[in-house]
């Protein structure tokens, strides 16, 4: 079985949990928890009926980033060609 989801906007990477002093509990940040709950109502909008997955999993992300203003002219040049990537946050690993 193949899912694919389109999610729209603004690409979140997954943020540290954070430790409230007071108490000592760890929580996830709030921006963290909102792109992860927008990226869930994504998928249930295109796969209502789905069940969940068991056993291996594979995934593949596709970021698209706009080039950096501050980049220079040979730099976006080249991102345009597609031989060099914008170096932008969030990493990979985080989204």
């Amino acid at each position: 079985m193949v899912y694919e989801i389109e999610v729209p906007g603004k690409i979140t990477g997954k943020g540290r949990p954070r430790v409230n002093t007071c108490t000592g509990v760890a929580y996830t940040p709030t921006k963290t928890k909102d792109y992860e709950c927008l990226v869930e109502q994504y998928f249930w909008l295109k796969y209502p009926r789905s069940k969940p997955i068991e056993g291996r999993v594979k995934v593949t992300i596709v970021a698209h980033f706009p080039i950096p203003k501050q980049a220079n002219k040979k730099d976006k040049e080249q991102m345009l060609l597609g031989n060099i990537a914008p170096t932008k946050k969030p990493d990979i690993d985080n989204i």
